[in-house]
């Protein structure tokens, strides 16, 4: 029982972890993008 539900927090912690590095990525093109086209405008 604590072994699952440990597993169960870990694969939970890794899941955010994942999404939080997706979404800094994400938001890294975007200002990227946006500072480029400000620059060629």
């Amino acid at each position: 029982m604590n072994l699952s539900m440990t597993e169960a927090l870990e694969e939970s912690v890794g899941t955010a972890r994942g999404q939080a590095h997706a979404a800094s990525i994400t938001a890294e093109n975007l200002v990227w993008k946006i500072g480029r086209k400000t620059v060629v405008d």
